[in-house]
């Protein structure tokens, strides 16, 4: 297929940014993986983590998650730098099929140069058998409960051994077969020389005579097994966790009213305690298997993302189908990519917590702002009815006096009062709800007061009665219309 000027010097020039992006991707999972084991090595041997025995921390030596994701890191970076040269390791004077006139775009290597990127591309293939490794590990931790020495002693140590062997054993036999060559003007990989020999008889090929086969024994054939088996894999753990999830909820609606109409009760009875933590343990446990899933699952999509265009390709080639340039241009972005898109997966658990974290900043400045309002209704409400003629402050800020000769003008100020009243207080059950959330719920009961920065039960009654009493007092309407129930 003849390509225009433009069009090829973006085919050569385009993956060189996603294959760098891949590139600094894969070096920081790397950095990071190395970092974290050092650490937590160190920590491991003191005697403070010896005598913590229940929960290790996680090093290269006690956790396959780990050197799953470190060796596919190391193999996304291989494989990006070997396609961040694109065109420079296809010999300077190979020329551009059907135009014996136009050389390639940026080609100023040899013979030499072409052959190792083409093995390095081939070497490649570690990496979606490395995604299939790792699905499987998902999988087997979570939808069967297989420990970590389990999935090392079973699976991690000879899944290991076939993916290095098919890797090194095939890159190794395209150097015999000398069947690395230019491929389609991107990069150089098992292909045909000349790239046009063999197609209508005309001319001979030189090297790579059965390339188009080879091509499917060698890397798309296991290639599409690693997709079939990641596909299989988080299918069955998103089921799984699902059927979890809505185990789950079934059990908090039958259990949650309960535990909390018996802990407010009976303040913090052994009982409820004992339901509250077993529930909340049930909870947790659901919550990180969710976690874990969904994680898996994003490890998931963007291997398949990587490799659809590639994959689309290739079946059009095998059916003689005519590709489009953008499809083969989308190809060349996508197939360098994947150490940046596993590098987003990585982070994005890290992410997730920094977002947490400021959720909880600003709601712990708005249980401050809540109780601060919250204590100075109470104390304008009980001057309401100690003396309901006095001063009345109804915007934290401006007096107004209330005249003996106007009641439209009492009644509205304590119309204002009461509402001011109601309003605080359902910010205050608000606020009590929220507290319940962050704190409550991990000792499995309902506290029976809130901290210090969040209104306390007494306050909240306090606070309601005089509203009530204060209206009721000059007899303008039924201060439970305004004020509402106290919390249970």
């Amino acid at each position: 297929m003849e390509l225009s000027d433009s069009r090829e010097k973006g085919m050569a020039i385009v993956p060189k940014f996603s294959a760098f992006a891949s590139i600094c991707g894969s070096i920081f999972i790397v950095h990071d993986i190395l970092q974290s084991n050092f650490r937590n090595s160190r920590k491991h041997s003191s005697k403070t983590s010896i005598q913590n025995t229940n929960s290790p921390s996680k090093t290269l030596r006690n956790s396959a998650f780990y050197r799953l994701v470190l060796c596919l890191s190391l193999s996304d970076f291989l494989a990006s730098a070997a396609m961040f040269l694109t065109t420079w390791p296809i010999p300077h004077d190979e020329f551009v099929p059907g135009d014996p006139n136009d050389l390639v775009y940026g080609n100023i290597g040899n013979r030499q140069t072409c052959t190792a990127q083409g093995f390095f591309i081939q070497l490649s293939i570690i990496c979606p058998m490395y995604n299939a490794l790792l699905a499987s590990y998902y999988y087997l931790t979570i939808r069967h409960g297989w420990k970590e020495r389990d999935f090392q002693a079973r699976v991690e140590y000879g899944g290991q051994a076939i993916v290095l062997i098919w890797g090194l054993g095939t890159a190794v036999a395209g150097l015999v077969l000398e069947i690395y060559n230019n491929c389609s003007n991107i990069w150089c990989w098992i292909a045909k020389y000349p790239l046009e020999c063999g197609t209508d008889g005309q001319v001979p090929c030189e090297h790579g005579e059965h390339a188009d086969v080879l091509r499917w024994v060698f890397y798309y054939g296991p290639l599409w097994i690693s997709i079939g088996v990641v596909a299989g894999s988080m299918s069955l753990v998103y089921s799984y966790v699902r059927n979890l999830e809505m185990k789950a909820n079934q059990y908090t609606r039958k259990y949650s009213s309960k535990i909390s109409r018996a802990s407010i009760a009976s303040g913090a009875s052994s009982g409820s305690n004992v339901q509250g933590e077993e529930r909340n343990e049930t909870l947790d446990q659901n919550k990180r298997s969710r976690a874990v899933a969904q994680q898996g699952l994003f490890y998931a999509g963007s291997f398949a993302l990587v490799w659809v265009f590639g994959t689309i390709n290739r079946a059009m080639q095998l059916a003689g189908a005519k590709r489009p340039w953008a499809l083969k241009f989308l190809l060349a972005i996508f197939e360098p990519s994947q150490g940046f898109f596993n590098f987003l997966v990585y982070v994005r658990p890290r992410f997730l917590r920094y977002l947490q974290h400021k959720k909880e900043i600003r709601e712990r400045a708005n249980d401050a702002k809540r109780a601060t309002a919250m204590h100075t209704v109470i104390e304008s409400t009980k001057e309401i009815v100690s003396d309901p003629k006095q001063q009345i402050d109804t915007s934290g800020n401006k007096h107004l006096t209330i005249d003996d000769d106007d009641d439209d003008d009492d009644r509205s100020l304590y119309v204002i009062r009461a509402r001011v009243v109601k309003e605080t207080n359902h910010a205050s059950r608000k606020g009590y709800r929220d507290r319940e959330t962050v704190q409550g719920r991990r000792k499995g009961v309902r506290p029976a007061c809130i901290a210090d920065d969040v209104l306390s039960r007494e306050d909240q009654r306090q606070s309601a009665h005089l509203g009530k009493q204060g209206i009721k007092a000059l007899g303008l309407i039924d201060g439970d219309d305004l004020v509402g129930e106290l919390p249970e």
